[in-house]
């Protein structure tokens, strides 16, 4: 996946207008056309084929925080709980075959590139892990995303991880097992 060297030469036929698209969001993009198709089927092999196996669906971020917003703390936090003890672990397991920290945090790069979460940093000391994600959706989705990743990590790591929440901004702290 990332890091592929090699290259093959392949011809495909697409419609005029389609290529017309592709061409002025290259340019706007400050991309070739080929770089720009090379993102997009990356974007398809690491993200939409399984999105779609998955089940997900697509929402703004402006209704993803109103959605966790409408919910009372216990609520959110229930829900973040199982979701994040079980739908990460599965989708790691289905992409990458095996449950450790290197998996993890290859499943959250690409939730945060393609799902848009948000960014992310991953600092190692020794065993210590401490990972940054900033969101700016407010302190309720830092509040669900602290609970939901918590357990991420317990269910693919197998690491028990705290949470720091700030207004726009979350930080896991755990210790590789």
């Amino acid at each position: 996946m990332p890091g592929w060297k090699k290259t093959v030469l392949r011809s495909i036929r697409i419609p005029e207008e389609l290529e017309e698209i592709i061409a002025k969001d290259a340019e706007a993009k400050g991309l070739s056309v080929n770089a720009l198709v090379a993102s997009i089927l990356t974007k398809y092999s690491q993200w939409d084929r399984y999105a779609d196996k998955f089940g997900l669906v697509t929402i703004t971020r402006v209704g993803l925080r109103s959605m966790i917003e409408g919910l009372d703390e216990e609520s959110a936090a229930r829900v973040a709980r199982e979701t994040g003890g079980q739908n990460p672990r599965e989708m790691t397991m289905f992409w990458f075959k095996k449950p450790n920290l290197d998996t993890f945090l290859s499943y959250l790069n690409i939730i945060c590139r393609y799902g848009g979460i948000g960014q992310y940093e991953v600092e190692m000391d020794g065993r210590n892990c401490t990972i940054l994600l900033h969101h700016g959706l407010g302190l309720n989705v830092s509040k669900y995303l602290g609970y939901f990743f918590t357990e991420a990590i317990k269910a693919i790591v197998g690491a028990a991880a705290k949470s720091e929440t700030g207004r726009n901004s979350l930080v896991l702290r755990f210790q590789k097992p």
